[in-house]
């Protein structure tokens, strides 16, 4: 039978391991609950053309999000007339500055473990023969560009995660680069990449 002293000693040492339980289980579910998302390029719709990448977004945290609003930002492209231009600090530490959205893209609400895709052509794309043909007062557009050689853009999500917590933005850089074989690929590279030459 344990004396009164060491009963207290061990009140006193259960009191210390749940204080330090406790502290440390506030980190980890801030953590567990905190929201996470994931932004992955899913392929090509249409292989001819390199603007039809797909962008698919997943709900990967615990809660779901709320007024969930996507755009993209053009950081650099390279067409094959050279008729796009998009200012050199558009996609700086704080950008992209300048985005493509559409209402489309919004979402009222993404749950738990929900995807939601956009595509790349519904704001910039190769115009085809039936687009022309119906749209032929249209000589600048978006929608007219001349086809992709090769592209480095951010895909910016924003969303509200729960109630009471501002509105929270993921930002996620791909470029697309002309393989070996001439196909285009769009792949994800870190907000901190540089795009560097070789001589």
């Amino acid at each position: 039978m344990p004396t009164k002293e060491q009963q207290s000693t061990l009140g006193r040492l259960s009191a210390i391991i749940l204080g330090v339980a406790t502290l440390a289980g506030v980190p980890a579910a801030v953590i567990a609950f905190w929201p996470r998302v994931t932004v992955v390029p899913s392929g090509l719709f249409d292989e001819s053309n390199a603007y039809s990448e797909i962008f698919t977004i997943t709900n990967t945290g615990f809660f779901a999000f709320e007024d969930m609003r996507i755009g993209i930002g053009i950081c650099s492209v390279d067409t094959a007339k050279h008729d796009f231009y998009v200012t050199p600090n558009n996609c700086d530490e704080t950008g992209p500055h300048v985005r493509l959205g559409l209402p489309k893209w919004d979402t009222p609400e993404l749950r738990r473990e929900e995807t939601f895709s956009i595509v790349l052509t519904d704001v910039i794309t190769v115009a085809t023969e039936e687009w022309k043909a119906a749209h032929p007062n249209v000589i600048l557009s978006m929608q007219i560009a001349s086809e992709l050689r090769a592209a480095n853009i951010i895909v910016a999500v924003n969303f509200e995660p729960w109630p009471l917590i501002q509105r929270i933005e993921k930002r996620y850089r791909f470029v697309a680069e002309e393989q070996p074989n001439g196909k285009m690929m769009w792949h994800a590279v870190p907000l901190s990449w540089k795009d560097i030459k070789l001589p």
